[in-house]
């Protein structure tokens, strides 16, 4: 994962994004969906969805398109959607999408589009640990995390506005204490490997058929 969108600006873009804000400047704070703590936001959810319609199409198609694989499509759908009907946000216009490129990501755009790479979808092992993936995103849309960015203005000319963010060990330690202890009744659950690997077995046909795309280091 990602923060939000992986999506290098220039600055003339920024501009014009920052412009879709303007209404939003009354506002100032807003109570965060997820924390319930107060959060400062400049961007509106109808903005949200503005930037996302205007910048995803952009991201996936650098991604080298959308998986053509109906199978593959509608599990992914099928899965996204209930989770996502259990969030904070419900009411957002949520889309799960698996894309071409061979490296290893995912990525949520803030009106709710969220893409896998085939590279990440080949590495996961079972449908828990894709739901883990699909929650892990459904966060950022739902702490409204880019929207907090830019009410920051925290991007500049050269940086990247939608940032991936690597897992460190700090993190990655947390949340193994966290799986151990708040939530180790769910260990009994069933992983649903068979399932998964039924519904990604057109990925696994086609060997390395798209070449990784050049991304920023992390």
């Amino acid at each position: 994962m990602e923060k939000s969108m992986c999506h290098l600006m220039s600055r003339r873009e920024f501009i014009n994004l920052c412009a879709l804000s303007t209404v939003g400047f009354a506002a100032g704070c807003a109570t965060n969906p997820v924390t319930g703590e107060s959060q400062f936001m400049l961007v509106s959810e109808a903005e949200e969805i503005k930037m996302d319609s205007l910048y995803s199409p952009q991201q996936l198609s650098s991604d080298f398109g959308v998986v053509q694989d109906k199978q593959l499509s509608q599990y992914l759908q099928s899965i996204g959607k209930q989770m996502s009907a259990q969030t904070h946000r419900p009411q957002m216009p949520y889309r799960f999408l698996p894309v071409n490129a061979t490296y290893v990501n995912a990525y949520a755009f803030p009106g709710g589009t969220i893409a896998w790479t085939r590279g990440i979808l080949l590495n996961l092992d079972n449908e828990a640990e894709l739901a883990a993936l699909i929650g892990h995103e459904l966060g950022h849309v739902n702490a409204r995390h880019t929207a907090e960015i830019m009410s920051n203005h925290k991007v500049s000319s050269a940086e990247l506005l939608f940032a991936t963010h690597p897992m460190s060990s700090e993190r990655y330690q947390t949340a193994v204490k966290t799986a151990s202890n708040k939530y180790k009744a769910a260990k009994s659950n069933p992983l649903h490997r068979e399932r998964y690997m039924d519904n990604t077995v057109g990925l696994r046909k086609v060997k390395t058929p798209f070449f990784s795309c050049c991304r920023v280091p992390r």
